[in-house]
């Protein structure tokens, strides 16, 4: 039986004085020992594992119960680290990340490195990505490659959806056994065909199936071999038999094939002219006349080209005399009575006669010289098709001539080939019976091959008795197993709170884990991830982002109704880890490009002071000189028109700055045998133009993006790693242990909704969006409707406020009844939602269309819910559709969502959503169009006001104001040139 030990098994660890780290091996397991002390269900439960396996785990094993202590796990590297780096202790080695075979091979260069760096970090690993640049795709491989090396992996996550959406990824792979645990009210109907095969009564199902199918399948392949091996015995005599024949056949063969090749023997005879045969004969007559029709062609080719250089040359003479009478004969047709030449043959009465005379001759000439040129081409190319009609005619020739040869030989070696195939096919199809693979013809051979037949017979025999024994015995103790189910899985996936809460979800998938990924790691606390992290020596988080990082001095005090306070943890951890922040930006601005060197508040701009240089006025060095501190450069504004590559070199040559700004946020090392490349982002292959800067290092330039992709190190100008590190120091002053990846490329979104998405939700972070143009992707529908052109500034006051008595009385009987105690509905901008989601019910979607209707408040989800249930329209709809508060929707995509802003409060701030991640997820759920539908004078309101709402934190109001701003300058009509608005 093969054993295969895991990491998870233990080790110690040793600390040494110079602060490094020492992992001892825990002591080698010992399979003799474990059988011996094991009890009987636990020896033939890995037994069972071996049949299907074909080796066991050590995490697959149960602990005995003999007096033997079962084997613990190691303490937690990753629960180490992350105390640590929370302690602010941020000094983590650098990865060696080996090369990994990846299985998802539409992963791009920054998804691989993400999983590249999983699977080699030797402790802990951030994965953070934006709304639809496939985390779940990346943590799908990342439990896939862990499965694969025989490592168990626990998988939490806050919602089931995050896990759903992952697992129906594993599916139908070989490598995995994952373990699906159910919540308290959660049923195995409501999960996906796909999902709910991993659950464990569906497990403990198919378990028992794979199990007793093949103790069955066992037997019956067992005794088929035994009968095969009776029908096997009097093959080998034959095969003997056959070899003889076959040495005999070969020999006579190579006593007729030892004579000269046929081909060069023709080529022999032609060349000595012989005309033996009549293909020879017809060869020789042939050479002759080829050779009178080519002298033919050569002599008449002679003649015309002496005809050619005669005329040339009259040519010549006649151009002589045209030119010397050609003063003379202009002044006297023209009467350039003013010039000497004139008057030299006024009377020369002749002179425009013989020179036009000459010149009819000259074009006569030159008409003849052309003719004769053609002939002389068509001479040449008669000449060439002439050759090549008589290479072709020999070569047909030569060729008959060879095939008639051969055909005698043939004729020949045809009975022994006939004889020598049919002993090969016998030889063949013995071997393949007997399963021995292909024998040499000798008898040493067949006597090896027949001693290891004879072995695997007695196998056979064996392994017959045993399937009996293990066919009874499955039919009586499988049963059992399934209790045990739990520990054989190499996934355990859940959700944190049932993790945490139920003991019976631990003891059910108890066991070592090797690793522990967590998705939606940014809703944790401290404590509860130290205490998650210290269930494996590895771990994994992962975590979706929605939001800027706070500014500074921002009051964290006081928050969001209906929503938790969030966790520092997880942007104390990516702070302390991601170290590809470059402090400079840029941009354009009215045609211009800016360098931003320093970032500047709204406060900053009346601090300002703008110089133009002397020697180049259309640069323009902006200063910014606040009260009480010294002036600093904060803006370089080039002229209109500069390229990105000129102005970055005048900041490196002028400015002495390094204002790089990459194109991603996951940077990596890329080593060839010429270069070293520090990639800064996806997207190299988009590179316009390449910048040196110093002698052997160039920077990859984007002139669209303005951003640098890569910093490329020459070896042959004397580069290597430690200086390419170094180099990089010096201008970052920061160091990159490889310990997270961000994604930041939207494949959710088609392109034209992805320009309008990348806008509204983290502008400037995303990388391979395309820029935003006018199109119909994203349709704002203000409510009310309103003829005018202008954007409205107060809001309309449609809101109801169901905390208010009577507020119910304004709503229609049909849809009252049910409606929760708190929050807000818009009857006005439910009836336009649901007309337009009628007509494009009508009109555009097809069965296939996946649509979602989102509110940001549970009362108007169930007042739309309630129209759409009351239309005609809609129930006789063919495509699914969803209705949800968007949180309610985690991990979900839709072609089309309509969303419903609700919020249309007559006077003060409102916020937007009891839950401040609401809009952000409703803006990132749809792959093709999104309808929003709101009141654009509360939109306004709110956009332009830093006032928070009610106990909204004011960190909280800033992002929800980021957003509506954002939203409000793509969805507001926008000035033609007529003055008009479109």
């Amino acid at each position: 039986m093969t054993f295969r030990p895991t990491s998870a098994s233990g080790g110690a660890v040793t600390n040494l004085a110079n602060g490094s780290r020492v992992e001892h091996p825990a002591a080698p397991f010992a399979w003799d020992d474990w059988f011996q002390h094991a009890a009987p269900h636990q020896r033939a439960l890995a037994l069972s594992l071996a049949q299907q396996q074909g080796f066991v785990y050590s995490h697959q094993l149960p602990a005995v119960s003999n007096g033997k202590a079962p084997v613990q796990s190691s303490d937690s590297v990753a629960a180490r680290a992350i105390a640590r780096l929370l302690a602010g202790k941020t000094e983590l080695p650098a990865l060696a990340c080996p090369g990994v075979t990846i299985f998802d091979e539409a992963l791009d260069e920054v998804q691989r490195l993400a999983v590249e760096r999983a699977i080699a970090t030797p402790d802990l690993f951030l994965l953070q990505g934006l709304p639809g640049t496939g985390k779940s795709r990346v943590v799908a491989e990342i439990l896939r490659q862990s499965a694969a090396r025989g490592q168990r992996v626990l998988f939490l996550a806050d919602h089931t959806a995050s896990l759903d959406v992952v697992l129906a990824r594993l599916v139908d792979k070989p490598e995995i056994f994952a373990l699906r645990l159910l919540e308290a009210n959660e049923k195995p109907e409501s999960l996906s065909a796909m999902v709910r095969s991993f659950t464990a009564e569906e497990q403990k199902k198919t378990f028992l199936e794979r199990v007793s199918a093949g103790a069955r399948g066992n037997c019956d392949r067992v005794e088929a071999a035994c009968r095969r091996h009776a029908d096997q015995q009097p093959l080998w005599t034959e095969l003997a038999a056959h070899a003889e024949r076959h040495r005999q056949l070969r020999a006579q063969r190579q006593s007729l094939t030892a004579e000269s090749e046929i081909a060069a023997a023709v080529e022999r005879d032609v060349a000595a002219g012989r005309a033996d045969s009549p293909r020879l004969a017809e060869l020789a007559e042939l050479s002759r006349a080829h050779l009178q029709a080519d002298a033919d062609l050569t002599a008449s080719r002679a003649a015309r080209q002496q005809a050619l250089d005669a005329c040339r040359g009259e040519t010549s003479q006649l151009a002589t005399r045209i030119g010397q009478l050609e003063p003379a004969y202009l002044a006297k047709k023209h009467s350039r009575f003013w010039t000497p030449a004139f008057w030299s043959n006024l009377f020369n009465g002749s002179l425009v006669q013989e020179m036009e005379s000459l010149q009819q001759q000259r074009a006569a000439a030159e008409e003849r010289q052309r003719v004769l040129s053609q002939e002389l081409e068509q001479l040449d190319k008669q000449t060439e098709q002439e050759r090549d009609r008589h290479r072709q005619a020999c070569a047909a020739l030569t060729a008959a001539e060879v095939s008639a040869r051969q055909e005698l030989q043939r004729t020949e070696l045809l009975a022994l080939d006939a004889e020598l195939s049919q002993i090969e096919a016998r030889w063949n199809a013995h071997c393949e019976a007997l399963g021995s693979g292909a024998i040499e013809k000798s008898a040493q051979a067949i006597a090896d091959a027949e001693q290891a037949w004879l072995r695997r017979k007695a196998l056979s025999e064996e392994e017959c008795q045993f399937a009996h024994q293990w066919a009874t015995f499955v039919s009586e103790a499988a049963p059992q197993w399934t209790a045990r189910l739990g520990t054989f899985a190499n996934i355990v996936a859940t959700t944190v709170q049932r993790w945490q809460a139920d003991g019976r979800a631990r003891e059910c998938a108890a066991g070592p884990f090797d690793l522990i990924v967590i998705e939606d790691a940014d809703t944790l606390s401290e404590s509860d991830l130290l205490k998650l992290a210290g269930q494996a020596p590895r771990c994994v988080l992962v975590a979706t982002s929605l939001f800027e990082a706070p500014p500074a001095g921002i009051d964290k005090g006081s928050r969001v109704i209906g929503r938790p306070q969030a966790a520092p943890c997880w942007p104390r951890l990516w702070q302390a880890l991601d170290h590809q922040d470059w402090p400079h930006t840029w941009r354009r601005e009215d045609g211009r490009l800016v360098c931003q060197l320093v970032p500047l508040t709204g406060e900053d701009a009346k601090h300002l002071e703008s110089e133009c240089l002397a020697d180049a006025p259309d640069i323009e060095l902006r200063i910014l000189h606040r009260p009480l501190t010294r002036p600093c450069l904060a803006q370089v504004r080039f002229s209109p028109g500069s390229r990105f590559a000129d102005a970055f070199a005048f900041m490196v040559r002028e400015v002495q700055e390094f204002p790089l700004q990459p194109v991603g946020r996951t940077g990596w090392w890329h080593e060839d045998e010429r270069r070293i490349c520090r990639h800064l982002g996806p997207g190299q292959r988009q590179t316009q133009d390449w910048l040196e800067i110093e002698p052997g290092v160039r920077l990859a330039t984007n002139e669209e993006s303005a951003r640098i992709s890569a910093v490329e190190f020459d070896k042959t100008a004397g580069w290597d790693r430690a200086r390419a590190d170094a180099w990089l120091e010096r201008h970052r002053a920061c160091g990159d242990c490889e310990r997270t990846a961000f994604l930041q490329v939207p494949y959710r979104f088609q392109p034209m909704l992805a320009s309008h998405v990348t806008t509204l939700v983290r502008d400037g972070i995303w990388v391979g969006a395309v820029n935003a143009t006018h199109d119909r992707r994203l349709e704002f529908h203000p409510v009310p409707s309103s003829p005018r052109r202008d954007w409205p500034t107060d809001p309309a006051g449609l809101e109801l406020d169901l905390s208010l008595p009577r507020c119910a009385d304004k709503l229609p009987a049909g849809v009252r009844h049910g409606l929760p105690t708190r929050g807000f509905v818009n009857y006005a901008e439910a009836q336009i939602l649901i007309r337009r989601l009628e007509a494009w019910s009508q009109q555009e979607a097809t069965d296939c269309s996946q649509a979602a209707v989102l509110a940001l408040y549970e009362g108007q989800a169930i007042l739309l819910r309630r129209l759409i249930e009351q239309s005609e329209i809609l129930r006789a709809r063919r495509h699914p559709l969803e209705v949800a508060l968007p949180s309610r929707l985690h991990q979900h995509e839709f072609d089309v969502v309509f969303l419903s802003l609700t919020r249309s409060q007559q006077r003060g701030v409102c916020s937007f959503g009891d839950d401040l991640r609401e809009l952000p997820i409703a803006l990132t759920r749809a792959r093709a169009r999104l309808f929003v539908f709101g009141d654009p004078g509360a939109l306004s309101s709110r956009a332009t006001s830093g006032t928070p709402a009610n106990r909204q934190a004011a960190h909280d109001a800033l992002q929800e104001q980021v957003h509506l701003a954002r939203l409000v300058e793509c969805v507001r009509p926008k000035p033609t040139l007529n003055g008009s608005h479109g």
